[in-house]
């Protein structure tokens, strides 16, 4: 028997035929993102990790002197030896979070990160999946990252981490090309974290798996043109003949 939504108020259709349930106007994606945030805030897992240190100092230097560094500014064996400081973008942002409120600003950094990633990643599997599927994903993929969720630049691209795949995915979904904006996301990325390329390598599987899903559209269309001038063919031939009376 097919029930229609509106018949009840606590359920609201989303694309893709399912059903997402919301208590008090709060969606799934922003309940598991405040646990997510409670969780990390509370563990203070952020600061589990002594490479903060070298991230703050780093951030700090390029805040004071306008520059980023091409050469070692603090080793003893090689001082002054060219040197990439690639992921400058994120050392300033953890800087600039530990000028602001010291080691509590980095956790709470490191907790949003988390907790947005989260969301967004319930939120594109809500549309989806079911309601009880989308959420045990979420739940699985927060465990894997929990343990790495601390307050360094790997932390900061997660969120576009999950914004490139997930933009990607959608539109090789509706066989369209990605948008220009994440022309902008790439740029982000790889001035935060070297895992960028990561990134750059998905693009190949989805225009390979864009070719291969076009060539196929292409043959069927092909096959189906060719095959409709031989159906009134075949029914006229079929017709059995007219006796005359």
């Amino acid at each position: 028997m097919n029930v229609e939504a509106r018949e009840f108020p606590h359920v609201r259709s989303i694309p893709g035929g399912t059903a997402m349930r919301s208590t008090l106007g709060l969606s799934w994606p922003l309940l598991l993102g405040i646990a997510a945030l409670l969780l990390q805030v509370f563990a203070s897992w952020g600061l589990r990790d002594p490479d903060p240190y070298w991230q703050i100092v780093m951030g700090e230097c390029m805040l004071d002197h306008h520059q980023i560094p091409t050469w070692d500014l603090f080793s003893y064996t090689m001082p002054g030896a060219p040197a990439t400081t690639q992921e400058w973008g994120a050392e300033i942002i953890i800087a600039a979070a530990y000028r602001v409120a010291g080691w509590s600003a980095l956790v709470l950094l490191a907790s949003a990160l988390f907790a947005m990633t989260l969301s967004y990643v319930a939120r594109f599997l809500l549309r989806r999946l079911e309601p009880l599927h989308a959420v045990t994903l979420t739940c699985l993929t927060g465990a894997m990252m929990f343990p790495l969720s601390m307050a360094r630049p790997h932390a900061m691209v997660w969120p576009l981490v999950a914004l490139w795949v997930a933009t990607l995915v959608e539109a090789a979904e509706e066989r369209r090309s990605p948008p220009w904006w994440l022309v902008a996301v790439m740029c982000l990325w790889a001035n935060l974290h070297g895992s960028f390329m990561l990134g750059l390598a998905l693009i190949f599987p989805f225009a390979l798996e864009s070719i291969m899903a076009a060539r196929r559209a292409s043959r069927r269309s092909g096959l189906s043109a060719r095959a409709s001038p031989s159906i009134p063919a075949a029914s006229r031939s079929s017709r059995p003949p007219a006796w005359a009376i």
